[in-house]
């Protein structure tokens, strides 16, 4: 089952890809886009870690460490392309 918890202004969806492997989906919570600044640059709905992990409360704690950056740096995953994609919320 999915875990999702809202965090200075994200929402931060947790769920298991595979059994035993967690990734967590952020977005804003208000609905706006994520600016992407580096990269896939452009604007998202929201992205998703690439680094599995073994629960999903370690998933939306990494993302909470990453968020508490000014610029936050969370390693995610598009079109089959895996890196860090830094993006600035707001």
């Amino acid at each position: 089952m999915d875990k999702i918890e809202i965090y200075r202004g994200f929402e931060i969806r947790a769920f298991e890809r595979e059994q035993g492997r967690w990734r967590a989906e952020i977005r804003k919570a208000d609905g706006s886009t994520l600016k992407i600044l580096v990269g896939d640059s452009g604007h998202r709905m929201s992205i998703t870690t690439s680094a599995d992990t073994l629960t999903a409360e370690t998933s939306i704690d990494e993302v909470k460490k990453a968020n508490g950056q000014p610029a936050m740096a969370i390693p995610v995953s598009f079109n089959r392309s895996v890196g860090k994609i830094h993006y600035r919320p707001g």
